[in-house]
């Protein structure tokens, strides 16, 4: 099979970076020699899979079918690419075995077969369908993967290379002015409460990096998500949409198609990029797939595509356990996020240089942009997120488990409802933990030698995230990015750690829906070192995050429900009695972790939940499935708890402000009604949207 010569546009290059393949401009040169090709059928390129290690790195189709020829032709339009490797999830449909052979010098020879059942299809199913992988140095050792669940091609260039092309043309001479714009850079962190050194907790967690932000920024001490898990989260923050708004309630729905109007809604990328900004994301940003390509090319910039973290090899296959370590030896940055961090040093070093202002601007404004083109960069990191693959080193550095406190109230108060109760089987379906007998029950807390190693390795992982963002941070100073760049850190949702019988996310209590916010704008006074008490949403932060580049009001989308905290951040208020709002379905009671992927159809009642700077209420009412949105008459239970002392500071927070409710309480009558017509006066505005969403990605 010889790759298509001539000008291959639609396919991306693949550049050696740091010793990791990561895609830029398609590109092919239109005279070259086609390679010749040694294909071999049935194995793949060893290494097994993506590891942090190796110097390969998947490659994304855009606009292309994915296919064996296709991914070779990516090979094949890159200098740097030695070999490659495919991984499709086409069964065979014929009950006799899948027949494989190599391919070289013009003759084909038999490997093996590809198990099958009575039916003639393959067994398992392929976690890695469509899979491009492609290698920069000379290995070459096809690895037998006849019982793989994957049906694996490879292939190498056997004939001379071409020379590698030569190094990007300088820009050219003349004046480029230095933009009037700040750079912005959002970290987005996965699973990460605030407990922090910043927000209070330097006995149990140690966070410098993270300490530092908030000391030369602004922290938020109450700062909630719309929904707590991690897709609709997150495209809540991208679009400035509340969930509700644009129908995405698991983390399987694709913004883009759940709503009629789902191609017209503008991201926050998509929006600078509109600007002029360079627009640049990575890791987990959106959601894996949702949209699919990442939302390419609609939010992001053509020259710096959408980048991906490598799978990680570690001692946790098949999710046996919630805790391991790559191979011994690895160093921090080549774990996943370690890789993402230094993509993003990568970036920012390629912008720093190619869009620099000629002249510069006047030394005397510190906080001018030395940029000539402004960027906005969005880096997704997953831990701590599970598993907790850490750095040996960062969990050596933890007390011994026996150390380790536990949660003040263990077990779920006997005043909570069962639609609130989550059980986290993300946690316990670890086959590890399954074996000694991990099960999450209201009445019964977790083992405590078990719970005190999943607080420890929790606590690992945090840390090991802080050294990834002091990179981060690190490199915005060296490049004197630092006092023209808008820094944003915020959590995805926040997390359970046992509190109230209870571990993960996935509810409307206060650990979850709670995040840490922190926000630097250097030229800002009055919010450097800011301690903000005021309940703030993160809806908010889209139009936060364009104000503090700069971009007019004017120009962003009329839908947006959230406002800027600029007011905040410049030490005034931004307007009185602030509440935030959140949602979590249910599709049944004691709901489990496997739910959330399931259709809207089968959607028994839904939290509405409102956070006062005094209290949080939520109440259960009943889903409507023909309608697709909360019967909000039908209530089936109702919270309500006091946090008239809550500071958002210190170690109480997590376990003494929701261990029973008032909503029973007379007392409390006349706070239950008022908040009532809060939380029917925000989400009346539900759209009929009708069944649903049926399933994952369709």
């Amino acid at each position: 099979m010889v790759p298509p010569t001539g000008s291959i546009r639609q396919v991306r290059w693949a550049a050696l970076v740091c010793g990791y393949v990561q895609l830029t401009a398609a590109h092919s040169e239109p005279h070259a020699a086609p390679p010749t090709w040694e294909i071999v059928h049935g194995n793949n390129i060893g290494g097994g899979t993506m590891r942090p290690n190796s110097s390969r790195f998947p490659v994304y189709f855009q606009g292309l079918t994915p296919s064996m020829e296709g991914c070779q032709a990516v090979c094949g339009g890159n200098t740097t690419c030695r070999s490659f490797s495919w991984a499709s999830g086409d069964r065979p449909s014929t009950a006799t075995p899948h027949k494989r052979s190599v391919e070289s010098g013009g003759q084909n020879k038999m490997l093996q077969t590809k198990p099958t059942t009575n039916t003639g299809e393959a067994v398992g199913e392929c976690e890695y369908t469509h899979g491009c992988y492609i290698r920069v140095d000379s290995t070459w050792d096809p690895v037998d993967r006849s019982t793989s669940k994957c049906i694996w091609e490879s292939g190498r260039k056997t004939g001379p290379q071409p020379p590698p092309p030569p190094s990007p043309n300088p820009p050219p001479p003349g004046p480029r002015p230095a933009s009037r714009f700040k750079n912005v850079l959002v970290v987005l962190v996965d699973d990460l409460r605030p407990q922090l050194g910043c927000y209070g907790h330097n006995d149990t967690v140690r966070t410098p990096h993270l300490d530092q932000l908030a000391a030369t920024g602004s922290l938020f001490r109450h700062a909630y998500v719309q929904i707590a898990v991690c897709s609709p989260s997150r495209t809540s923050f991208l679009t400035g949409l509340r969930p509700h708004q644009q129908n995405v309630l698991n983390f399987v729905t694709d913004f883009r198609r759940a709503t009629p109007n789902g191609t017209a809604i503008v991201t926050l990328p998509q929006l600078f990029k509109a600007q002029g900004f360079i627009a640049t994301g990575m890791g987990k940003t959106f959601h894996p797939k949702l949209p699919p390509n990442y939302d390419e090319p609609m939010s992001w910039s053509p020259d710096f595509p959408y980048v991906t973290a490598p799978a990680e090899s570690s001692g946790c296959p098949n999710h046996t356990s919630p805790w391991c370590s790559a191979a011994p030896g690895t160093p921090p940055e080549m774990y996943a996020d370690g890789v993402l961090v230094t993509e993003a040093i990568r970036q920012l070093g390629v912008i720093s240089q190619t869009h620099r202002a000629s002249p510069p601007p006047n030394p005397r404004d510190k906080n001018a942009n030395p940029l000539s083109q402004p960027f906005a960069m969005f880096v997704g990191l997953h831990r701590p997120h599970m598993d907790w693959v850490v750095p040996p080193e960062f969990l050596a550095l933890q007390p011994p488990p026996e150390n380790i406190s536990l949660a003040a109230h263990p077990t779920f108060p006997p005043s909570g409802t069962s639609w609130a109760f989550y059980n986290c089987t993300e946690l316990t379906g670890r086959a590890r933990l399954e074996a000694v007998g991990a099960h999450i029950e209201p009445e019964t807390p977790l083992a405590t030698t078990l719970a005190q190693n999943i607080r420890r390795e929790y606590f690992a992982a945090v840390e090991f995230l802080d050294s990834q963002v002091g990179r981060l941070l690190e490199t915005l100073a060296t490049l004197g990015l630092e006092d023209s760049t808008a820094v944003a850190l915020w959590g995805d949702h926040g997390w359970k750690l046992g509190e109230l019988g209870q571990w993960c996310k996935e509810t409307v209590f206060e650990n979850d829906a709670r995040v840490p916010l922190l926000v630097r704008a250097p030229w800002i006074a009055p919010s450097i070192g800011a301690s903000i008490q005021q309940v703030v949403e993160m809806v908010d932060l889209y139009p936060t995050l364009t104000t503090l580049a700069g971009v007019s009001p004017t120009s962003l989308p009329a839908a947006l429900t959230g406002q800027s905290l600029v007011p905040l951040l410049e030490g005034g208020e931004r307007y009185p009695n602030a509440s935030a709002f959140s949602v979590y379905p249910r599709w049944q009671q004691y709901d489990t972790h496997a739910h959330c992927t399931q259709p809207y159809s089968e959607i028994q009642a839904v939290g509405l939940s409102v956070r006062t700077a005094d209290f949080r209420m939520t109440d259960w009412v009943r889903w409507d499935p023909i309608k697709g949105r909360p019967n909000m008459t039908a209530v089936l239970a109702t919270e309500l708890y006091d946090h008239r002392n809550d500071t958002g500071f210190g170690s109480e927070v997590f376990d003494a402000f929701e261990v029973a409710s008032l909503a029973q309480d007379p007392e409390f009558a006349s706070t239950v009604a008022i908040l009532r017509q809060s939380i029917r006066g925000q989400f009346m505005d539900w759209p009929d949207w009708g069944p649903g969403p049926t399933s994952s990605l369709t």
